[in-house]
């Protein structure tokens, strides 16, 4: 939780830093100069929602196992918090998405994007299977 906590201020931290929507011009510095910050800036952009898009895979897959061994009188909250960690994930892999277009062709951008699909699709099975869990045992 602490993790996440952190990961909050990370995002806003390189969201601020992020360059304005409007054309950057063009003539200051050296060449160059304004690619690479505009590169950093959203490279950075997308880094705190990648680490968000695991913590929250990981919290989810962690309360799916607590919701099957935990007490039962909580399985409603576990299977809230499991929905909640999901919706996190979602709102992460938005962000990454939002992100991956402005990194230029030098960028690993296939990378990031495979790995926030497959957390998707992950994450995905993980509520399906604790849902459904939760229909066959309540």
């Amino acid at each position: 939780m602490e993790s996440l906590r952190l990961l909050v201020d990370e995002d806003a931290d390189a969201y601020a830093r992020s360059p304005p929507p409007r054309p950057c011009p063009r003539d200051r510095g050296p060449a160059g100069r304004r690619e690479t910050a505009l590169f950093e800036a959203n490279r950075d952009a997308t880094t705190a929602p990648l680490k968000t898009i695991s913590e929250c895979l990981a919290a989810a897959e962690d309360l799916d196992r607590l919701l099957r061994i935990g007490n039962a009188n909580c399985r409603s909250d576990a299977g809230t918090a499991i929905a909640l960690a999901n919706a996190a994930l979602m709102g992460a892999y938005l962000n990454v998405r939002a992100n991956l277009p402005r990194l230029p062709t030098r960028s690993s951008a296939p990378a990031p994007r495979k790995l926030v699909d497959g957390a998707l699709m992950k994450s995905g099975d993980t509520i399906r299977e604790a849902f459904a869990w939760l229909n066959q045992n309540f």
